[in-house]
């Protein structure tokens, strides 16, 4: 079946190139069937020349020898889902069926730890910024300062005017009492305010009691014995007066300190003796 196709195939080349101007043969690469299948990009074809096929310059296949045809089966997704099989200086391009194209990615505010593919789409400083390297290239690349991983694609606009205030809205209900804060911290002490008025006099106070005897005061010390007089010459007897009315017994005087010793008397002269005496 395939010698079949191949025959009538090379058959319609050898009528078509004998029909165009100049005998031009058809181009040596043919892609026949490329679409997504089970999960896999497909791509099926044939070539008169060579013994490999490069898929897009990252995958290769080889070129059966007797049936000239190839086969990629590979997990890819090509961005503008358009293929082109190359062998050596020939190539020829497909759109792939069941494929839609991927367009922009977007992936959130640009980050140095993250890696960036081509068209995907970051936000960095309000602007927006379109990947234009290879996945992982345009790692730790800021989009601001490398136009070689990154294009501007939006750019921030201007603040716009103030707008006007609104109308005021419906009073809300009251909400429920908060809970009672803590006690704040002690204030610090205020200055002395200034002196005030002298107030008016308070009443009297009653009298006081009476207080407690005061102490006994010491016994003053004894002078000095006086000298001895001269005798005095006797006087005349005088009359005997009235008995006096007998006055009120005084307060027992306190025991007066104990004077000094006298002087010796003078020895007496020795009287007469009594009868009977010897």
């Amino acid at each position: 079946m395939n010698l079949r196709r191949l025959a009538r195939s090379l058959a319609l080349s050898t009528l078509v190139a004998g029909a165009l101007p100049g005998g031009t043969a058809l181009a040596a690469v043919t892609i026949t069937n490329a679409t997504i299948t089970g999960g896999a990009l497909v791509v099926e074809g044939t070539s008169t020349t060579g013994s490999s096929a490069s898929l897009d310059g990252k995958f290769t296949a080889p070129i059966a020898s007797s049936s000239r045809k190839f086969k990629f089966s590979q997990v890819y997704f090509p961005q503008t889902c358009i293929v082109t099989v190359t062998v050596g200086t020939s190539s020829d391009d497909a759109v792939v069926a069941n494929c839609g194209p991927q367009g922009l990615v977007a992936r959130g505010t640009w980050s140095a730890s993250k890696s960036y593919g081509v068209d995907d789409v970051v936000v960095y400083n309000g602007s927006a910024w379109r990947a234009i390297a290879a996945s992982g290239a345009n790692k730790n690349k800021i989009p601001s300062s490398n136009p070689t991983f990154w294009e501007l694609l939006v750019s921030k606009g201007d603040t716009g005017p103030k707008g006007s205030t609104g109308l005021q809205g419906p009073k809300g209900e009251t909400g429920p009492k908060g809970d009672t804060g803590a006690a704040g911290p002690k204030g610090e002490a205020g200055t002395a305010g200034p002196k005030g008025d002298t107030g008016a006099a308070g009443p009297k106070g009653d009298t006081g009691a009476a207080g407690p005897q005061g102490l006994k005061g010491d016994t003053g010390a004894a002078g000095p014995q006086g000298l001895k007089g001269d005798t005095g010459a006797t006087g005349p007897q005088g009359l005997k007066g009235d008995t006096g009315a007998a006055g009120p017994q005084g307060l027992k005087g306190d025991t007066g300190a104990t004077g000094p010793q006298g002087l010796k008397g003078d020895t007496g002269a020795t009287g007469p003796r009594r009868p009977g005496e010897q």
